[in-house]
C-alpha cells in the first residue's frame, strides 16, 4: 500500500436553501440484512443497509491559531469513526447516536439528501425523534467534463518495464484546510471534523469500484484557518 498526500481548502459557498424538505422519524428495525448490516428505515421509500465506515486517522491533527500562534492538537479520529456508517449503494454517509431517548441521525442519506434531527419538534406516536431531510443544491457544473487532450494519447503513456508492477492499494492522506466563514458556523471543533468525517466518507464511496488500484481517502488533518 503507498500513501500519497493531499491538500484541500474549503471555502463558505453561500447558497439559498431550497423549500423542498421533509419530515421523518428514522428507527432501527430489530432484524438485520442478510450480510449483518444494521437496517436504519428512513421512510416508506428509503431503507438504508449501514455497515461501519472509517475516514479519519486514528491521530487526527487539528491546526488551529491561539493569539496569532500555530497550535496543534492531536485528537482520537477514531472517536469520529465510532458513530460513522455507510450504504454503498445509496451512496448514504451518517452519524448515527443512540441513546434512550432515541436514534439521531446526521448526514447524507444519498447524494442529493441530507438528514438533521429536529429536537424541537414532537416526537412520533411511538417517541422516535422528528429529523428533517432537506435537498442538497446541485452546482451544474458538476455535470460537466473535462475536455480530452488534443495530443496523441500514446505519446503520454510510456510502457512500463517487467519491474514496474501495478499499484494494488493506494491511500490518498487528506489534509483539510477550512476557512473562518466556513468554520465558524459550527459549535465546536468536534461538530466540524463529523461534518468532514461524512463529506470525505461520501467522497470515498465512489471510489468503492474502483480497482488496480483500490483508492482510499483518509482524512490526516484538519486546519481551522
Amino acid at each position: 500500500m503507498i500513501a500519497f498526500a493531499t491538500v484541500l481548502i474549503l471555502q463558505a459557498i453561500t447558497s439559498q436553501g431550497l423549500e423542498t424538505h421533509r419530515m421523518v422519524y428514522p428507527r432501527l428495525l430489530q432484524e438485520r440484512a442478510a450480510d449483518g448490516r444494521l437496517l436504519l428505515h428512513v421512510h416508506e421509500g428509503l431503507t438504508l443497509k449501514l455497515e461501519k465506515a472509517s475516514i479519519a486517522a486514528t491521530n487526527l491533527h487539528v491546526h488551529q491559531q491561539d493569539g496569532g500562534s500555530p497550535v496543534v492538537e492531536t485528537v482520537n479520529g477514531d472517536d469520529f469513526n465510532n458513530i460513522l456508517y455507510q450504504d454503498e449503494e445509496e451512496l448514504a454517509t451518517v452519524t448515527l447516536r443512540e441513546s434512550q431517548e432515541g436514534v439521531q441521525v446526521e448526514g447524507l442519506v444519498g447524494p442529493q439528501h441530507r438528514i438533521e434531527p429536529v429536537l424541537n419538534r414532537e416526537r412520533s406516536d411511538a417517541g422516535m425523534i422528528a429529523h428533517m431531510i432537506h435537498e442538497i443544491p446541485q452546482d451544474a457544473g458538476l455535470d460537466k467534463a473535462l475536455a480530452m487532450p488534443r495530443e496523441d494519447i500514446n505519446s503520454l503513456v510510456e510502457p512500463r518495464t517487467a519491474g514496474n508492477a501495478f499499484l494494488t492499494a493506494v491511500t490518498v492522506e487528506v489534509f483539510l484546510i477550512v476557512d473562518e466563514p466556513h468554520h465558524r458556523n459550527f459549535k465546536n471543533t468536534s461538530d466540524l471534523i463529523t461534518y468532514l468525517c461524512i463529506s470525505v466518507n461520501s467522497i470515498n464511496l465512489r471510489f468503492q469500484k474502483m480497482t488496480q488500484p483500490k483508492v482510499k481517502l483518509l482524512l490526516v488533518a484538519v486546519e481551522e484557518n
